[in-house]
């Protein structure tokens, strides 16, 4: 099950790395990419998080550790951050800007 969420995530941001050119040279993607690789690629930038609960954040990647990811500065949730599992993210979106 695992493994069928990874595959899904890489797809999904394989086809946004697709689509843009800008992105790519950003954000490039490997084959053997993780989540949590891709996350630690953008530490410090701007990323929306669909979580398998249905829930959306928004906010800076701060930290990543193996099992949780630290996103500050929540979009619409003044002084808040997050701390999320890993495993619970089924959708990584960033801007291609």
């Amino acid at each position: 099950m695992h493994h069928k969420k990874s595959l899904g995530l890489a797809m999904c941001v394989l086809i946004l790395a697709a689509s843009s050119n800008v992105y790519a040279e950003k954000l490039p993607f490997q084959d053997t990419d993780t989540l949590n690789t891709l996350l630690l690629a953008l530490q410090g930038k701007q990323a929306e998080i669909h979580l398998a609960s249905g829930e959306n954040l928004a906010g800076i990647v701060k930290q990543v550790g193996t099992h949780t990811l630290l996103l500050a500065r929540l979009k619409g949730r003044d002084f808040f951050d997050a701390y999320i599992n890993i495993d619970d993210i089924t959708v990584l979106i960033v801007s291609n800007q």
